[in-house]
């Protein structure tokens, strides 16, 4: 008996470890691939805040048109107030 509580004992050891590497294997590779979508879209979220704030793009043809708009930023910025009472109203209090 006292054998076989040896063995119960150090399986359970063993998978622990095991459980403690193979959830760290999965962390790295989440956090991996996590910082590989941000390298992927960081140019693209940086043309669109350009975009937004209404600057020029950088590299425009001669048939491309240079009129830059600003309607979405000023009506954002128009109904943020109003949006920020609706879920902040508690606060305001």
């Amino acid at each position: 008996m006292e054998y076989d509580k040896d063995i119960v004992e150090a399986s359970e050891e063993q998978q622990e470890s095991y459980d403690v590497e193979k959830l760290q294997g999965c962390l790295k590779s989440e956090m991996d691939d996590a910082k590989d979508f941000i390298d992927q879209i960081g140019e693209q979220r940086a043309d669109a805040t350009d975009y937004y704030l209404g600057q020029e793009p950088g590299s425009t043809s001669s048939l491309q048109s240079e009129f830059v708009s600003t309607d979405v930023r000023d009506s954002v910025l128009f109904m943020l107030p109003s949006i920020m009472r609706t879920f902040f109203w508690l606060l305001v209090r």
